[in-house]
This record gives structure tokens, C-alpha cells and sequence, in this order.
């Protein structure tokens, strides 16, 4: 990869609405897969059950009135709402975090070194869960950068609001390592031929 990717992330990486969050988690990773299967496997919440530990169950609540959506109504294009049900503890499978969201971004940007970026972006939705709106904020990015024909998966969050900092004093030792295990189901799934069908 490229020395941006070796000196990733800058000390005050935050999603793009929200230059000072209250709280930020990261992670980044190596797939040794081009980055289609892998944003294949991003935008197919179904898949999730099969690699995600950290959202182990994603469904689509409602899509835009699309072409692309119309097209392929099982995947995630701007102005999906989907709920993500958030696993913060692995000893306890049964407990899971319902988390309201809705597709911000989907895009593609060639570089001037010819790696392309894919970029997906969600955060809160606050029609959905409006009182929590108001006292939370989250967005968070995805990066698959693909070039040579393998990719690195790149995701931050930001959060803000009175509840980040409840969230950051509950959280900021387990997150991050739920934000890995994201990634480390993305990697082996994509890294064995898996699919978001």
C-alpha cells in the first residue's frame, strides 16, 4: 500500500460532518481480495449473520426510490434506513443493541496513484429513533481501498451529544476491539470467496 496508508490514521480523524467528536473509534485492515467482494459483503446486511461478530443480524427497514435501489432492493445505497443489531459483549450473544441508521454516502473515487476508493457512510437515524437524536450523534466510514487487486478496509466513527459521553466512559475500552473483530470477519470472509448473496 501507499505511505498515506502507512501514516493512517491522522491524530484528528473524524467522519466528515463532525470535525470534534466527542468520541472516535477506529481500525483498518489488510484483505488479500480485490475490494468488489469485500464492498460486495458491506453493503448486503444479510450477509452479516455469516462474518459480522460485531453486528451478527442487519436488516433493511426501507430504500430510496432509486434506480439502483429498485435494482438490487437487498443491498445498501444512499437513503437506506436499516437497523444494526450491535453485539458489545461476545459472552452474551443474546444481547444485542438495536441501532437505527441510514445511508449517507456511496462512492467511488479513482486517485491520482490509480487506487480506487469505495466510500460507504451511515449515521443515526434520527426519524427513527428522534429522541435518541437528540442526545446522540453517529456517523461512521468505510473505506475499501482497492489496488494491485487486494484492498485495505479503513472505518471510523465519530459520536457527539450529551450520550457520547456516557458512551465513551462505558465503551472506549470495548469498542475499539469490537470495530477489529468487524474487520477480521470482513477479512476471512472475503479472503475465502464469500459473497454478499
Amino acid at each position: 500500500m501507499t505511505t498515506e496508508s502507512e501514516s493512517w490514521p491522522p491524530a484528528d480523524i473524524h467522519p466528515p460532518s463532525m470535525p470534534h467528536p466527542v468520541f472516535r473509534i477506529h481500525a483498518r485492515t489488510h484483505i488479500a481480495a480485490p475490494a468488489a467482494p469485500v464492498l460486495d459483503l458491506l453493503l448486503a446486511p444479510s450477509s452479516y449473520e455469516r462474518w459480522n461478530p460485531f453486528a451478527p443480524a442487519a436488516r433493511i427497514r426501507a430504500q430510496p426510490s432509486t434506480p439502483e435501489a429498485d435494482a438490487a432492493p437487498e443491498r445498501l445505497h444512499k437513503g437506506t434506513r436499516f437497523t444494526l443489531d450491535a453485539m458489545m459483549d461476545p459472552s452474551k450473544p443474546s444481547s444485542v443493541n438495536p441501532t437505527h441508521l441510514v445511508v449517507d454516502e456511496v462512492s467511488h473515487t479513482t486517485k491520482k496513484d490509480g487506487s480506487v476508493v469505495h466510500r460507504v457512510i451511515w449515521s443515526n437515524d434520527t426519524e427513527a429513533a428522534w429522541i435518541m437524536g437528540k442526545v446522540l450523534r453517529a456517523e461512521r466510514v468505510h473505506e475499501v481501498i482497492e489496488k494491485d487487486r487486494e484492498c485495505e478496509v479503513r472505518t471510523w466513527e465519530g459520536m457527539d451529544g450529551v450520550l457520547a459521553y456516557v458512551v465513551r466512559a462505558m465503551f472506549a475500552g470495548v469498542l475499539p476491539g469490537r470495530f477489529e473483530a468487524w474487520l477480521g470477519g470482513l477479512k476471512g470472509e472475503a479472503e475465502k470467496g464469500g459473497d454478499g448473496l
